[in-house]
């Protein structure tokens, strides 16, 4: 059997938090400030834009979509390109190239030039978006993260505030020529910051294009990033005509009109810290809140119109409730995928710059065809069809319809049914629970089909007849889900890509489908980090008791649990005891015979959520008993 020694230990340079971490937290929060001002000027230059180069209003609104096209193609690029360079460096880099493009955008004689500016401008900001969001994480303690990516993202909403008006000003101060020239100044200072407040930041393994076709694969990954794709949409189908529909709310003039932006803008600056802290707790609550609330609010602006009031409270809530998006879809993948934050940030910021471009196509399609009104509904359908991506996917048993042998039809699936494969284990119960089974004679022991169920009273069920108002809790041993099985295998949760090895010898423990290995499999030994799952999952928060540690699985997807019984058995086992926020309460040693004894003790207490079956000689996590 392969060695069961734990992975080789990554470099702790590469993890450790650098000893002054908000520095650079803050200037990644000015390089996004930097290229969002950049991206957005325009918006209020087109005039001038028009008159300085003599083109139409058309035409000089390709320099707002062409940076938005190249950012969405060069975010998941980028990074492949860079591979192993510092991330500090590639950075800096980036804001020099935008300073760069900002003065080349100054200098521009013709459109042709200005666009080819524009261009470059768009791979700036792919580059800045794929690399700095997922940098809080390498910055600052564990329990800083929501708020550090908070700050990251906050550049977004203080350019709309300061950045886009101040450039809009000296705009029509001094021409539209030195307002790029002021923000390729700003560029320059932003790299040196950068520089002096970053520590080196090697990256943590080399993004390859097939890592991110085996990301766009994973079923979590495509739901989150499909949410947030429809979510950006409807905004930006909506929000692109803001103006044309506060226009025609009686009571709003231009200068109210002005200042209602700006309220906006400054809601969106406490919609992002407020988005970090609630997806610091479970992200994918904040997102489904984020969505149900853009979608009602943008489609209430419709009745709305008649009243400057309530117009002006909507537009508020909307600024404030789409603040936290980024930073909760952010924290969300990057929970879900820990172990490949670099490619899940290209990937995100591809598909966000996508959804941006898509989502004022739309709207403008829509506003020529059917009017403002319409394009309000579409915008809040768009946000609303988020809800069902956002959802915990459910995965029911394949006997979850069959009736038990000798008992009644299976009673409704609990509310939080198994996610993935799961063998359902359980000892012989005593009478009095609906649709269990007589309590078997003394000395037959466990008897156990595959899955059946066990219960904290003490109860065997037929195949998924009990509920949670049958017994105080069920449970129900789970393998390693196949999503996550597909993320080991390339990259553990160490940050180590793996390798394959033949096993030679048979025996080694598959936490992939609980049964050992037999001689000449394709087998890895990856790090696994339970906890670290668990809380991305349920918004958990382990704190402390977090931890990884070496566990065998296929190198290749295989079939799952398959076999009756526990697994590994015939040894003692530790089994330990978990709140359902990842703390331990407490744990024993079992003995060979001892384990119906010790999940029934285990799930009689309701402060349990789930248990861990570990190894006595090395400690090693074997498999998880949840609640069900």
């Amino acid at each position: 059997m392969p060695s069961t020694s734990p992975p080789a230990a990554v470099s702790p340079d590469l993890f450790s938090v650098p000893s002054r971490p908000w520095a650079g937290v803050l200037a990644l929060g000015g390089a996004t400030f930097s290229v969002v001002s950049t991206e957005m000027l325009p918006v209020g230059l087109l005039t001038p834009l028009d008159d300085g180069l003599d083109v139409s209003a058309g035409t000089a609104g390709l320099t707002l979509t062409l940076p938005g096209l190249v950012a969405a193609v060069a975010a998941p690029l980028l990074p492949v390109a860079v591979r192993r360079a510092d991330r500090r460096r590639v950075l800096c880099a980036l804001l020099l190239l935008l300073g760069a493009a900002d003065l080349l955008s100054a200098l521009a004689t013709d459109i042709a030039v200005l666009l080819a500016a524009r261009a470059l401008v768009g791979i700036c900001i792919g580059g800045v978006w794929a690399l700095a969001a997922g940098l809080a994480v390498r910055l600052v303690p564990a329990a800083s993260v929501g708020r550090a990516t908070s700050v990251v993202f906050s550049g977004i909403a203080v350019a709309s505030v300061l950045g886009i008006p101040a450039g809009t000003l000296l705009g029509a101060l001094a021409g539209w020529r030195w307002a790029f020239a002021a923000l390729a100044v700003l560029a320059a200072v932003t790299a040196l910051a950068l520089a002096l407040a970053l520590p080196p930041l090697p990256a943590e393994q080399p993004v390859r294009l097939g890592e991110l076709r085996r990301l766009a694969g994973d079923s979590r990954v495509r739901r989150g990033v499909g949410a947030v794709a429809v979510l950006v949409v409807g905004h930006f189908a909506a929000y692109t005509y803001v103006r044309p529909v506060l226009e025609r709310v009686p009571g709003l003039g231009s200068g109210q009109i002005g200042m209602l932006l700006l309220g906006y803008g400054l809601a969106g600056v406490v919609g992002t810290f407020a988005g970090g802290v609630l997806a610091a707790r479970s992200p994918r609550r904040t997102l489904v809140v984020i969505a149900a609330g853009l979608g009602t609010v943008v489609l209430l602006l419709v009745p709305a119109r008649a009243s400057a009031g309530a117009s002006a409270a909507l537009l508020i809530l909307w600024g404030l409730v789409y603040g936290g998006v980024s930073v909760s879809a952010q924290t969300w993948l990057s929970a879900a995928v820990p172990q490949a934050r670099e490619p899940l940030s290209a990937l995100l910021a591809g598909v966000f710059n996508t959804a941006i471009a898509l989502g004022a196509f739309t709207g403008g399609r829509t506003v020529d065809a059917l009017g403002l009104t319409a394009v309000l509904c579409v915008g809040a359908t768009s946000a609303l069809l988020a809800l069902p991506l956002l959802a915990p996917p459910t995965h029911p048993t394949r006997l979850s319809r069959r009736r038990p042998p000798g008992g009644s039809a299976p009673g409704p699936p609990s509310a939080h049914p198994p996610t993935h494969p799961t063998r359902l284990v359980g000892w012989v119960g005593h009478p009095g629970h609906p649709g269990h089974a007589a309590p078997s004679p003394p000395g037959m022991g466990l008897r156990v089909r595959n899955p059946p169920v066990f219960d904290a009273a003490g109860g065997k069920a037929g195949p998924m007849t009990a509920t949670r108002n049958q017994t105080q809790g069920v449970g129900c041993v789970q393998a390693i889900p196949p999503h996550v099985l597909d993320a080991l295998r390339m990259r553990d949760d160490a940050g180590r890509r793996t390798e394959a090895v033949r096993d030679d010898e048979g025996g080694a423990p598959l936490r992939c489908c609980l049964r050992r290995s037999e001689e000449g499999e394709r087998i890895m030994l990856v790090s696994y980090a339970p906890l670290r799952r668990w809380a991305a999952e349920t918004g958990a928060e382990p704190g402390a008791y977090d931890e990884q540690g070496p566990v065998f699985i296929h190198a290749e997807a295989c079939a799952g649990p398959a076999d009756d019984g526990y697994p590994f058995h015939g040894e003692h086992r530790t089994v330990r005891r978990y709140s359902a926020q990842g703390h331990i309460l407490g744990g024993e040693l079992v003995g060979a015979g001892d384990f119906e004894r010790a999940f029934r003790d285990a799930f009689d207490d309701p402060d349990v959520a789930f248990v861990h079956v570990r190894a006595v000689e090395y400690g090693c996590f074997l498999y998880e008993v949840r609640r069900w």
